[in-house]
């Protein structure tokens, strides 16, 4: 809770004028350098990445900043400085690659919904010498 506080400060101090390093260092951390960032880029936890691509386009009066609490614990403090559009031919093969894995997901639900309703039609007998 005090980590996430501490963010929302700094996001706070951020919109009004102060430089990403300054406000760091008051919070005793350590900025990694501003970066384009990939959808899938490895180096970017998934959760911090799902954040900043679900973020509009910054503007030109100046960059967007998000506090989040984060699932391991903690919290961090995310600056979106600019968007640009992926190539037309990346495009294409995003598209398919994000298709194939809604594929993916869809399945995974129907077959989880599958096996759920057989186990609850199903009539089990559980053998205790199965397990010994």
């Amino acid at each position: 809770e005090a980590a996430r506080l501490a963010a929302e400060g700094a996001v706070q101090q951020l919109q009004s004028g102060q430089s990403f390093d300054e406000v760091a260092r008051g919070l005793g951390a350590t900025p990694e350098p501003a970066r384009f960032v990939g959808r899938s880029d490895p180096a970017i936890p998934a959760q911090l990445r799902e954040v900043a691509f679900a973020m509009p386009r910054p503007s030109a009066s100046g960059p967007l900043f998000r506090a989040l609490p984060l699932q391991e614990g903690g919290a961090a403090v995310l600056a979106v400085l600019q968007a640009r559009a992926a190539a037309p031919e990346a495009d294409a093969e995003l598209r398919t690659r994000r298709s194939v894995q809604a594929a993916a997901r869809s399945g995974q639900g129907d077959v989880a919904a599958y096996v759920g309703e057989l186990r609850r039609k199903a009539d089990i007998e559980k053998s205790p010498q199965a397990f010994q």
